[in-house]
């Protein structure tokens, strides 16, 4: 199987760039031709789309508010944003969008059949469906405009935390905002719909992205924390696993650990800067429980229109996946005192109760 590896699509000189700044292990010299080779093709649309659609792009008007869904990592927001996405007023970015920001509104046409036959048929460490057209993450489109993102640590891991990889996301503020604005607007050129994104990181970027759209709406969805921490360590033994190009080795145990405590101390510092009518807090448990139920109230809260016309495709959606099963983990005793220790804040936060090791 084609390692699922977040560099492809990559323009070329920013691939280098990135590449030459670590040492990469011998092992991987197959997956660099091929980063490379994918690298030269995006470029090449990449320029086509500059010269073809760069005017339009920068004049075109984002429609109304943006909707952010934020919270971290294995916490539902994926299935959130598919279910949002059956509403057909929304654009949400598509996996292939987010591969090849730079290039995808003259590439898709020629190489988005070839790029979908590498991908499987559910997402690498979990039973959701992938494509080339599905829903995604738009960090993947900002790790290529910016050759900035906490995802680079899945490719060169070493022993930093988390936090260190957030003092570099900050000296960069301004380049990811203006990467961000322009790649909203593609979306919004290619499209002509109202923008929904999803992105855990984003949870980190209120102020920046109120800045951006100071009426954008945010859907902020919460797990129970050693769910969190479990779901999240196989996730990212896999990330690992298709991503990394060097020898080093790092305890993503010790990374969850500091990355959940920094969106979860970010999000309680800036969410009074969004206006309580534009922002609802939501626990996957009632989602999964109540899916229907509780994308009405995001409606209801968020006074967004038209949840009548996107009912039907959203309950047609949620009966496809009516027997979808999720991985089953076993937390260790050792791992649940230390998610008991170190997310104490969340328990307090949401109201779940400590289960005793």
């Amino acid at each position: 199987m084609v390692r699922q590896q977040f560099l492809t699509g990559t323009s070329f000189f920013k691939l280098l760039k990135i590449l030459f700044k670590h040492r990469i292990s011998t092992k991987y010299f197959l997956d660099i031709i091929r980063l490379v080779k994918v690298s030269l093709i995006s470029s090449i649309f990449s320029f086509i789309d500059n010269i073809l659609y760069r005017r339009r792009i920068k004049n075109t008007a984002i429609i109304d508010s943006p909707v952010f869904i934020i919270g971290h990592w294995r916490s539902g927001t994926t299935f959130l944003q598919k279910i949002l996405a059956q509403d057909q007023q929304f654009a949400t970015p598509s996996f292939y969008q987010c591969a090849l920001p730079q290039a995808f509104l003259s590439s898709e046409k020629f190489i988005k059949s070839a790029i979908s036959k590498t991908l499987p048929p559910t997402r690498i460490f979990d039973a959701m469906s992938f494509g080339v057209d599905e829903p995604f993450d738009d960090e993947f489109a900002l790790l290529k405009l910016t050759s900035n993102s906490y995802m680079l640590h899945f490719i060169f891991p070493d022993k930093s935390s988390f936090n260190e990889h957030l003092k570099l996301y900050k000296i960069n503020k301004k380049r990811w905002s203006k990467s961000f604005l322009w790649f909203a607007k593609k979306i919004t050129y290619a499209t002509g719909c109202r923008l929904l994104f999803k992105s855990p990181m984003n949870t980190l970027r209120i102020k920046e992205i109120l800045k951006l759209f100071p009426g954008a709406k945010f859907i902020y969805i919460y797990r129970r924390p050693e769910d969190v921490f479990i779901s999240s360590l196989h996730q990212a033994n896999k990330l690992f696993e298709h991503n990394k190009l060097t020898a080093n080795k790092t305890d993503s145990g010790k990374f969850i650990l500091s990355r959940y405590i920094s969106l979860l101390n970010a999000y309680s510092e800036d969410k009074k800067l969004i206006p309580k009518s534009h922002l609802i807090e939501i626990a996957f448990e009632e989602l999964e429980k109540s899916p229907a139920e509780m994308t009405r109230s995001i409606y209801s809260k968020l006074a967004i229109d038209g949840y009548s016309k996107a009912e039907a495709n959203i309950s047609a959606y949620l009966y496809s996946t009516r027997n979808y099963k999720k991985n089953i983990y076993k937390i260790t005793n050792k791992e649940r005192a230390l998610v008991n220790n170190r997310w104490d804040k969340a328990y307090k936060m949401f109201n779940y109760r400590h289960i005793d090791t």
